[in-house]
């Protein structure tokens, strides 16, 4: 579920409640943007969460993430998180 996925992403991040509320609204506004959804956004989030980048950090990131995955042709979710590995 959406909702529990940015809490693992806010947990992890260390985001205080208004920063949740940013990263969720970037989730669903790149999800309605991009060939990804927002529960898909916020897995990549808390992959960039996990490799330590902060709140401002990710939202900063994502945009360009997605951007250089859908050029370099991804074909699933693996590959998508796959690519954020390599990115960082």
């Amino acid at each position: 579920d959406f909702e529990q996925q940015m809490a693992r992403v806010g947990a992890i991040a260390g985001s205080s409640k208004s920063d949740l509320k940013s990263l969720s609204d970037q989730a669903v506004d790149l999800g309605a943007k991009t060939s990804l959804s927002a529960s898909e956004v916020a897995k990549g989030m808390e992959e960039l969460a996990a490799l330590g980048m902060n709140t401002n950090q990710i939202m900063k990131a994502m945009p360009g993430v997605i951007s250089a995955a859908e050029a370099s042709g991804f074909s699933n979710n693996c590959d998508y998180y796959g690519f954020i590995f390599k990115l960082v």
